[in-house]
Formats: C-alpha cells, sequence, structure tokens
C-alpha cells in the first residue's frame, strides 16, 4: 500500500509546477483539507518529489519564500539562448522623432 506521502506527492508537484512562485509546507498543507495529512507529511512528499527530480533537468529547492522548482544548475548554460535578450528595434519613423524631439 502506498503511503500517504506518495498518494499527496503529485497533487503538490502539479501545484509547484502549476504556480508561478514558491509555496510554503502551509500552502501546500490547505490543498487537503478534512485529510489526515499533517506537515510531516507534507515534508514527506517534498522529500520524495526531491530524490524524483534529482538526476532530471528540474529540481525542487527549498528557498526562503517556500519550495518551487528550478532548472538544474548543470543545465542552466544549456539555456542561456532561451533567455537572450535582443535589443529593442526601433523604426525609422520612431528613431527620427526622438532626434526631433531629445
Amino acid at each position: 500500500m502506498e503511503s500517504i506521502a506518495a498518494q499527496i506527492a503529485p497533487v503538490i508537484e502539479a501545484a509547484l509546477f502549476s504556480t508561478g512562485h514558491p509555496l510554503k509546507v502551509e500552502t501546500m498543507l490547505s490543498l487537503f483539507p478534512g485529510e489526515d495529512v499533517t506537515k510531516d507529511i507534507v515534508r514527506e512528499a517534498l522529500a520524495l518529489l526531491t530524490e524524483h527530480y534529482a538526476p532530471r533537468g528540474v529540481i525542487l529547492k527549498e528557498v526562503a519564500s517556500g519550495y518551487r522548482f528550478e532548472v538544474h544548475p548543470t543545465f542552466a548554460r544549456s539555456l542561456d539562448p532561451l533567455f537572450e535578450e535582443k535589443p529593442a528595434r526601433y523604426s525609422r519613423a520612431l528613431l527620427e522623432t526622438n532626434i526631433v524631439t531629445g
């Protein structure tokens, strides 16, 4: 029989991936109202997820404001081209306007 932590881990995983910010244990606990889920069980589920994701491209990390998924440091450099900021392209008309008014 699967532990409670293993049963709730997919819900926590989905919550972490779907929010745009870290989640505190207390917030995760609120996902299971009326169930026999404690902070220790949530932490056990987080440990299971941490172990599961350790060899993958993302890792589960605890930060000051809770837990979040991050790119594994080994692969961060490989992803740099996805986040390069390109210089803004201005139209000739805009550039002429800036010259006249600037």
